[in-house]
C-alpha cells in the first residue's frame, strides 16, 4: 500500500488457493484498515486478531509492516494467514 493506504498490486495468492481466495485489490482504499493506520501511527509491525477473511472466507489473522521502495517513498505490506494452514505445519 502506498502512503494513503492505497493498494499498489492485486492480491498475491498462492497457486494452491487460486480460485477460492479473491485475487483483486489493485487501487483498493485500505487506508482504515487497523493494519495501515497503526503503521501511520508509528507501530514496526501489526498482528491482528483472528477474524474471518473476506478474500476466503476462513479463518486468519493479517501481518503488516512497514518497507521502503526504490525511491525511498514508505509503503506498507500486508500478509494474510490461513490459520488451518499455519496449524498444519
Amino acid at each position: 500500500m502506498d502512503r494513503r493506504g492505497r493498494q499498489v498490486s492485486s492480491n498475491i495468492v498462492s497457486d494452491k488457493h487460486k480460485g477460492s481466495v479473491r485475487e483483486q485489490g489493485f487501487g483498493e482504499d485500505r487506508s482504515r484498515k487497523e493494519y495501515f493506520s497503526s503503521l501511520q501511527k508509528g507501530d514496526r509491525v501489526y498482528v491482528s486478531d483472528i477474524y474471518l477473511s473476506d478474500a476466503s472466507g476462513r479463518l486468519c489473522i493479517t501481518v503488516s509492516g512497514s518497507t521502503f521502495d526504490r525511491k525511498g517513498d514508505r509503503l506498507a505490506v500486508a500478509l494474510d494467514l490461513n490459520l488451518e494452514g499455519l496449524l498444519r505445519v
